[in-house]
């Protein structure tokens, strides 16, 4: 090789090199900084905007500090950016309602986690999970059961915490119980066919596509039922020899809530777990029936039901039935595209989350990131039966 070519190609890599050394470090922030998206106003994605803020202050008592590894993404998180949810934050605020993590600090009266424990939990409102540093109230801090990764352990509050209230403190599921389960594919509706198999419950599930129907079957279902198939609802219940279900799981009432009322056992239990608008339904449903409809919000948990509920999901992951299937995994500047991913309607499996926060800095090209391994999703992927 000429030295004048030698040379160049020498220069070149040092260039390169020098650029990528340059991209670090003026990335790092001070101390006292973080990498946050904020919301600074209701409306649509891309409201969500990457900056820099200041860290959360010391822990008051019976605050935790946790330096956020991942993030869940969640349809509540959309409706709270639009401004269509009933409790809002002050703006500006930092969404993002279920994180993992590593405790930075705690405030006085936390003893049940020390600094350096890995965890779960729910953010204070409006200081959510979509930043490096998150504050949680002590209520809302589990640890991380040893056999989860961050990003599994991220996506435990929302959608197991949901599916576990619905089906044992509401429902009060009993084996050999039959259940429904509407949008089984996605988060709450992976999570119930876990929780409800655990238990002794024989599930139907459905899902919008044949390879939707396949992969819940593939979850442990009984029978999986393509919904968009004509008479999904009367295949439903030829399954159970004629029957009707004890518990329907609805995370779609604003559509499916009359077909329910048509499918549920004399003293069955509805368990509304999401809505995306209004619905007419006829009360002789309700009279002919007797079932029961319960609203189900995590917002009315007690602190006894969520240290019960995290016991319980602590032992189903050293015993192999939980298993959060993440679809995909975004970095923090990519928050707009899974918010409109998160509402796309199509097919989808499991959950969508932010992943490797920590490590975040803007201004490198995420195929530096040697740390995680995230699958390209196809194009012609969209997304259904989300929770």
């Amino acid at each position: 090789m000429p030295f004048s070519l030698m040379s160049a190609v020498l220069l070149s890599i040092v260039l390169v090199l020098w650029t990528l050394v340059y991209q670090v470090t003026s990335s790092e922030l001070d101390n006292e900084k973080m990498y946050a998206v904020q919301c600074k106003r209701w409306g649509e994605p891309k409201v969500l905007e990457l900056t820099t803020v200041n860290k959360p202050p010391p822990c008051q008592p019976n605050e935790v500090l946790v330096k956020v590894v991942a993030a869940g993404i969640n349809p509540v998180e959309t409706y709270i950016r639009s401004g269509q949810y009933p409790t809002l934050p002050d703006l500006p605020a930092i969404l993002g309602t279920e994180v993992s993590g590593v405790v930075e600090q705690v405030g006085k009266g936390v003893t049940h986690v020390k600094v350096g424990d890995k965890v779960f939990g729910k953010p204070i409102l409006g200081k959510g999970g979509y930043s490096q540093y998150a504050k949680l109230n002590k209520l809302d801090v589990y640890h991380i059961p040893p056999q989860l990764s961050f990003s599994e352990a991220a996506v435990l509050y929302v959608s197991y915490f949901t599916a576990y209230r619905a089906l044992h403190f509401k429902a009060q599921m009993k084996p050999g119980e039959w259940v429904l389960v509407h949008g089984a594919t996605g988060g709450v509706g992976t999570a119930a066919i876990q929780i409800a198999k655990a238990h002794g419950l024989k599930v139907v599930a459905f899902a919008g596509t044949d390879s939707g129907k396949k992969y819940v079957e593939s979850l442990g279902a009984d029978v999986g039922i393509n919904y968009n198939d004509i008479g999904c609802y009367d295949l439903a219940i030829q399954s159970l020899g004629g029957k009707k279900f004890d518990i329907v799981l609805e995370p779609f009432s604003n559509v499916m809530l009359s077909n329910d009322l048509s499918m549920i056992n004399k003293k069955g239990r509805i368990c509304v777990v999401g809505s995306r608008g209004q619905i007419q339904v006829n009360p002789r449903g309700f009279m002919q029936t007797e079932a029961q409809i319960f609203g189900v919000s995590l917002l009315s948990q007690t602190p006894e039901e969520g240290r019960h509920t995290a016991a319980v999901l602590t032992r189903g992951a050293a015993e192999g039935w939980v298993k959060p299937n993440i679809n995909y995994e975004f970095f923090l500047d990519e928050v707009p595209e899974a918010h409109k991913a998160i509402m796309r309607p199509g097919t989808h499996r499991g959950k969508l989350v932010i992943s490797n926060i920590d490590k975040f800095y803007h201004g490198i090209p995420h195929e530096n990131y040697t740390t995680m391994y995230v699958l390209s999703m196809p194009t012609t992927v969209v997304y259904d039966d989300l929770d």
